[in-house]
């Protein structure tokens, strides 16, 4: 058995949490850190084995903490539920963690939107540090899009991770909702002018499209820019009505 604990946390994830921990059978531990779901998350997720815990926070960065801090093994490996391990990156985190050379590692994740994968747009380029050991790795005090702080050295996998963003367009636009919120609340105080509500979310459509070649996806290319777009307006025009 490996000495590493898997970290989910979740907010109203039935649709995604049995896929996600079905992939991590190489965890000797697997805690889900939940925010008061009112689904069947928690009742999936303990029928699967992890162990639960309930969290009044519904910040990811925040909960992501408390499950370093309950986590019982010398290594960490944090995974949304919206993504999933394949057997070959299983296998790749097992032989890192028995090399022990670095303090963590960053991984790549292969992008998929609306169940196409994006392979331009810039999100051919995602990675992060997702397994690290216990001691060396803190997420900052931002309530969403919080990159991990690894104190010490950081090594790649070669493997990726599959994550499935937004299966449909609803799922989208309540995530926007969601963490523009997040957002404007971490960037609370900061004045934002009017010409950024025209001219950031059009700078963010021409890089991912043009510039990042987006248009070489498709429909699924544009449809992604324009929402992405979109995204960035709602967040300033939030920090501009101070919501």
């Amino acid at each position: 058995m490996s000495n590493i604990t898997a970290i989910v946390v979740t907010y109203n994830e039935e649709k995604n949490i049995k896929d996600c921990l079905d992939g991590l059978k190489f965890a000797a531990e697997i805690i889900v850190v939940d925010s008061y779901s009112e689904d069947r998350t928690r009742r999936i997720a303990r029928r699967a084995g992890a162990k639960v815990i309930k969290s009044g926070v519904n910040y990811p960065e925040y909960n992501k903490n408390i499950g370093i801090d309950k986590a019982e093994n010398k290594w960490v490996f944090i995974i949304d539920a919206d993504e999933r391990v394949t057997d070959v990156l299983s296998g790749e985190i097992k032989e890192k963690v028995k090399s022990g050379r670095y303090d963590g590692y960053r991984l790549y994740r292969r992008n998929f939107f609306l169940s196409k994968e994006i392979k331009h747009c810039g999100w051919q380029k995602d990675s992060v540090v997702r397994l690290f050991k216990k001691d060396k790795g803190r997420y900052p005090d931002k309530r969403v899009h919080g990159e991990l702080l690894l104190k010490g050295t950081e090594g790649r996998l070669k493997e990726k991770l599959n994550h499935y963003s937004y299966n449909t367009i609803s799922d989208y636009f309540e995530k926007v909702n969601r963490y523009t919120l997040w957002a404007a609340t971490d960037s609370k105080g900061k004045k934002v002018i009017p010409a950024k509500l025209l001219f950031n979310p059009a700078f963010r459509f021409i890089k991912m499209y043009f510039l990042r070649l987006g248009f070489l996806d498709g429909l699924y290319g544009l449809v992604l820019s324009v929402t992405a777009s979109f995204s960035v307006f709602i967040k300033y025009l939030r920090i501009y009505l101070d919501e």
